[in-house]
């Protein structure tokens, strides 16, 4: 590699490690963090809607402090249960999150700031991954350019969520497991000659290469993987469809040796799988969302596809260029990877992408649903196009016949990633922070900050409460209710709110509590007032 390149690849990846650090508390934290924040306090949401949702007036503070950080009322004990209520997430991330926080503070920042690092680490995964697949430096580079300065992987990689953690262990499990499955040929001996055949054929088991420390570490990986988020299955069954393949579909040894370390790895996950298996019906209840149909479903794969290089927070667009230019792109790699390399690298990529895309795109076609449309779901898939695309990249600007203009592809692409970097650093809500229900939550906690005295009351979903508390004073008084419920307003407060009521809270207070109430901003926040007396001449 030459001096410009690597200094290239220097500002680049100095860049991207910025992104992912810059303004970190200065983006809402939104629905799906507050509930990370709710289950390593060692709180269920159902005690906070029990002990918090009754009436009573409790502060922003008294409510973060208890239900948002890690205290001394619910221990490690308690925090593992909580997770355990969520069963369809994981546990590992969070179990993490709450040591982190204990040691490093509870702030949005510190929360946070354990995502930003873990994704650092996929750097030289993918990195490694590369190098297995393609044995080229340059392509590893490339790929670690791409993923480092993507709108997309910085965007997770500032949520206080499980997905850099994710990302780090399908990329770490598919470069060991390539590893592991690399055959190592002694030499030949006169006693024992050699297997003639070559790696690229079927049955090929020179000395089997089945080093038992690779396959150890490959279990491992997929204990990480399951423990991480449960769709690393897919990746796991991707991988197991891969060796089948790549073996002729025998039973071969190295066959044998993926099936121990993949049982290995399930039964490291099982203590989990117990749980998941005991809140089945809860984990369906809780994921029945994922059913609900949308429209376009095409066009929202182009734009998450999109996302993985240029993202300024654009919607859905049939005349959308950019939509269709990163489709030709993703496609285009694919094809020259199944073209210019051998099948055990084409292969992996095909059953990286293919497996998890399919199990996600098939449902929704067959039954309806919207799990496709989901872009933190196909984390998979991307990382298989981002691979690709870094090797169509490097052929190209090392091999081909337009190097200027394949080079001025690599540099529109990296621009277009520090553009929409910087781009979304500097808003606080994008896309992927529940746009819909976040957009106007700074405007309004600025009215209510700057309120004398304010009490703020709402029976909104306990999620979107704890989201729009991070951005109130702590000194804000709360009055929270669930839907149906009318609580008695107090009077002993300057100003009194009502946040995003439900019609029967705001007609309730006017009716049977002989307030008057009045929109202050759009349907979001509403000023109560005592209605004034008439008097009679």
């Amino acid at each position: 590699m030459n001096g410009k390149r690597s200094h290239i690849i220097a500002v680049v990846l100095i860049l991207g490690i910025l992104f992912r650090f810059i303004n970190l508390d200065g983006k809402l934290y939104w629905y799906d963090e507050t509930l990370t924040s709710l289950r390593i306090s060692g709180h269920t949401q159902t005690e906070l809607v029990e002990q918090a949702f009754n009436g009573r007036v409790i502060s922003v503070q008294e409510l973060q402090e208890k239900y948002q950080y890690p205290n001394s009322e619910k221990g490690l004990t308690d925090a593992i249960k909580a997770f355990a209520g969520n069963a369809e997430h994981s546990p590992l991330y969070y179990l993490m999150a709450r040591f982190w926080g204990q040691s490093f503070g509870n702030s949005v920042v510190s929360i946070r700031s354990l995502s930003a690092f873990i994704s650092l680490l996929a750097f030289p995964c993918i990195y490694w991954l590369s190098l297995e697949l393609f044995a080229s430096s340059l392509t590893g580079w490339v790929a670690v350019i791409l993923i480092g300065v993507s709108p997309f992987h910085v965007l997770y990689a500032q949520q206080a969520r499980q997905y850099s953690l994710w990302t780090v262990a399908i990329l770490l499990s598919s470069a060991a497991l390539l590893k592991a499955s690399k055959a190592e040929p002694l030499k030949a001996s006169k006693a024992e000659p050699c297997n003639t055949r070559t790696q690229a054929e079927p049955g090929y088991e020179c000395r089997d290469a089945l080093h038992p420390v690779n396959w150890i570490i490959y279990a491992l990986t997929v204990a990480i993987g399951l423990y991480s988020h449960l769709f690393f299955g897919l990746v796991a069954i991707g991988h197991g469809i891969y060796i089948v393949a790549i073996e002729g579909w025998r039973l071969s040894k190295k066959a044998i040796a993926y099936l121990l370390a993949s049982l290995t790895g399930l039964l490291i996950f099982s203590p989990w799988l117990l749980i998941i298996a005991a809140n089945l019906s809860q984990i369906i209840q809780s994921t029945a969302t994922t059913n609900s149909t949308v429209r376009n479903l095409p066009l929202r794969w182009l734009l998450n596809l999109s996302r993985l290089f240029f993202d300024l927070n654009h919607g859905l667009s049939f005349i959308n260029p950019i939509l269709y230019i990163t489709a030709i792109l993703s496609i285009w790699a694919i094809y020259f990877v199944c073209r210019n390399t051998p099948k055990q690298t084409w292969l992996f990529i095909l059953t990286l992408i293919g497996v998890t895309g399919l199990a996600l795109i098939l449902p929704d076609l067959i039954l309806g649903g919207r799990r496709s449309s989901v872009t933190r779901y196909a984390i998979p898939c991307f990382l298989g196009i981002q691979v690709a695309v870094a090797y169509l990249l490097t052929v190209k600007i090392t091999k081909s016949q337009h190097v200027k203009r394949w080079s001025y592809v690599l540099v529109a692409l990296i621009a277009s990633g520090v553009i929409s970097c910087v781009a979304s650093s500097l808003f606080p809500i994008w896309w992927h922070n529940s746009h819909t229900n976040s957009k106007y939550n700074p405007q309004v906690a600025r009215i209510v900050n700057q309120a004398e005295s304010p009490l703020l009351i709402t029976d909104e979903i306990p999620g979107r409460v704890l989201a729009f508390s991070h951005l109130l004073k702590p000194d804000v008084n709360l009055q929270l209710v669930v839907e149906g419920n009318i609580p008695k307003i107090a009077d002993n407060f300057g100003n009194a709110f009502l946040y995003r009521p439900s019609e029967r809270l705001r007609q309730g207070i006017e009716q049977e509590q002989n307030f008057k109430i009045e929109p202050v901003y759009k349907d979001w926040l509403w000023k109560i007032e005592k209605k004034r007396k008439q008097y009679r001449r």
